[in-house]
Parts: C-alpha cells; sequence; structure tokens
C-alpha cells in the first residue's frame, strides 16, 4: 500500500502534450529530408539558368528593338550632317542615290552581321567564359570598318579602271577583233592615269553607284535639274524624298539614270560577296576571335547592358563616322568616258 501511495500519478494532458511533440518530430524529418532533398535537386538548374541567361544578346526584346532604332537614326543623322557641312555639295538627286546606296549596302551588312553573330554562336556552343554573340558582331563590324573598306577600295577602283579601259578601246580602235593584251595593256595604263589625274578635277563626277546619271546623253537634263534643286533650296531634298517613297519608279525616271538600280545592285553584290567572306572566316575561326573580343571588351564582362550600349551604339558610332567618310571618298572615284579621252586627245 505504501508503494502505491508514494507514486505521483502523471497527469492526462502532460502526457498527451508530449506524445504528440514526438509524433510532429518523428513526421517532420521526413518531411523536411524531402524538402531539402527537392531544394537541392531544383538548385543546379536554377543557378545552371541564370548562368547561361547572364550573356550579351543582340535581341534581348524591347530593349534590343530600341538600340536597333537608335542606331539606325544615329546612322542616319550622320549621314545628312555629312551632306549639310560638305563643300562643294552635291546636287540632291546625287545626293539621294548616294544615300540609298549607302543605307542598303549598310543596313544589309548590319543584318547579316547580327544574324550571322547569332547563327555562329550558336553553331559552335560557345560558354559565357568563351564569348558571346555581342563580342562577335563587336568584330565583324571592327573588320568591316578597316579591311573591309579597304577591299571595297580595291574592288570598286579595279571596275573603274576596266570601264575606263572599254571607253578608250571603244574611242581608239576601229578592228572588229578582239584587242591583243599589250592593247589592254595599254588601255589599263592610260585609264589608270586618267582616273588618278582626274580625281584633282573641281567638278563633281559620280561613282559606281551613279556615274550614269552623268553619262553626257543625260547632261542637259541634269544640269536642269541642279539648277532647279538649287533655286528650291531645302525644300528640294524633300520632294525628292517625298517622291522616291510615293512613287520610286517615277523618281528614278525623272533622275535621267536608267543604270541606277543595275549599279546599286552591283554595290549590293560587292558588300554582300565581302560579307560571306567575312562570315567563313569568323566561323572557321569564332573560338579565336570570341577570345580577342573577350580581351577588347573585359570592361564589360559583368554589365552586358552597358556592353550591349557600347557594341550596338557607341562603338558603331564611331566606326560609321570612319567608314562613311571613306566610302563617301570611294564612291567618288571617277568613271572616265569617251568625250573626257577624246578632249585629252
Amino acid at each position: 500500500m505504501s508503494s502505491l501511495t508514494n507514486q505521483v500519478p502523471i497527469p492526462v494532458s502532460t502526457a498527451a502534450t508530449a506524445a504528440s511533440k514526438s509524433i510532429a518530430t518523428l513526421a517532420s524529418k521526413p518531411l523536411i529530408a524531402s524538402a531539402a532533398s527537392a531544394v537541392s535537386s531544383n538548385a543546379v538548374p536554377i543557378a545552371e539558368a541564370v548562368e547561361v541567361g547572364e550573356t550579351c544578346t543582340l535581341l534581348p526584346g524591347l530593349f534590343g528593338v530600341t538600340i536597333q532604332l537608335l542606331l539606325c537614326a544615329t546612322s542616319i543623322a550622320i549621314v545628312f550632317m555629312k551632306y549639310t557641312f560638305e563643300t562643294p555639295r552635291r546636287p540632291y538627286n546625287v545626293f539621294m542615290m548616294d544615300f540609298i546606296t549607302l543605307m542598303c549596302g549598310s543596313g544589309t551588312v548590319h543584318v547579316l552581321n547580327i544574324f550571322s553573330s547569332i547563327l555562329i554562336n550558336r553553331y559552335q556552343g560557345a560558354s559565357p567564359d568563351q564569348g558571346d554573340e555581342c563580342n562577335l558582331y563587336f568584330m565583324t563590324t571592327l573588320f568591316d570598318a578597316t579591311f573591309g573598306v579597304y577591299i571595297e577600295y580595291k574592288i570598286v577602283r579595279y571596275l573603274a579602271i576596266r570601264k575606263a579601259a572599254h571607253n578608250y578601246l571603244q574611242l581608239t580602235r576601229k578592228s572588229v577583233f578582239q584587242p591583243t593584251t599589250q592593247e589592254l595593256a595599254d588601255a589599263t595604263r592610260i585609264a589608270t592615269v586618267a582616273l588618278t589625274s582626274s580625281s584633282r578635277m573641281e567638278t563633281y563626277a559620280p561613282d559606281i553607284e551613279c556615274n550614269a546619271a552623268y553619262n553626257h546623253s543625260d547632261e542637259d537634263h541634269l544640269n536642269r535639274s541642279h539648277d532647279h534643286s538649287v533655286s528650291s533650296g531645302r525644300s528640294g531634298l524633300w520632294q525628292h524624298f517625298v517622291l522616291m517613297v510615293t512613287s520610286p519608279g517615277k523618281w528614278i525616271s525623272n533622275l535621267g539614270n536608267d543604270e541606277f538600280l543595275d549599279n546599286l545592285t552591283t554595290w549590293l553584290a560587292i558588300v554582300c560577296g565581302l560579307k560571306l567572306f567575312t562570315i567563313a572566316l569568323f566561323t572557321v575561326f569564332s573560338s579565336r576571335v570570341n577570345s580577342i573580343g573577350n580581351f577588347l571588351l573585359y570592361f564589360f564582362q559583368k554589365r552586358h547592358h552597358l556592353k550591349l550600349l557600347f557594341v550596338m551604339i557607341a562603338a558603331p558610332l564611331v566606326f560609321n563616322v570612319f567608314q562613311y567618310c571613306v566610302t563617301d571618298s570611294i564612291m567618288k572615284i571617277k568613271t572616265i568616258d569617251q568625250q573626257h579621252f577624246a578632249a585629252e586627245r
């Protein structure tokens, strides 16, 4: 009896609380373990997604489209600013032909640069540490503004000399047979000298894109068009632009330049051919090109929006100013016609 009386009974509420705690502890351990395993299993792909997303892309949604529009507006403003300050100023019709040619060539190269950079980067499967689309685009733009301009100059000069030599042979030869090698060499030499000496002439002469506008068959028409454009002032430029947009066929016929489209096609063929060569070259040496791009753009390694602004706005702005000035000089390479050779004789 004494042993029974010395035992203290455990309250029912206390026992129930202890039992509930033990059950909750046992039940919570597998839940915590399963939750921890789920979090750890999902942590790796989330980290990988973050790392993959931390690259500079050329078309990142609305931001990329805005950058493209700003670049387009900047390029057009540079062209018109150059025309405003140039001396002597070209006639409006000649400027519009040069403007169309320059914008078509630059626009084609710009689009090809963007898509080729994206495709080359995806084809090579480069990691963010090895390079990105912005590196390739920057390197292609740099190549176009340096080696590309030099190659274009050589091609345009070669075509101009060939055409001048052909005009010289048509004027001096009476034979129906093909010219001999010596005759071709002499004609090429004379055309080269004439082309170089004519570059010091003060009168504006056409380039490869618009040389037909100065053919002597249309000389009277162009003189009247030039006088009218000068007298009309700045409104003449706007009238040419409106007519070009609304009625391009009528605008071309009013210029008196039937070979304008052929010359424009020739220029685009030169630009696209050079760009295909560049794409093939950059595809083969993409890893080295990316390495050079990483070295030159190391400051923007973790600043992807700033890198995109530099690659798509700042760098092309500097390159385009240089490229447009040099290209304009290339476009003023004279084409010597038959009357020029006849006058020298």
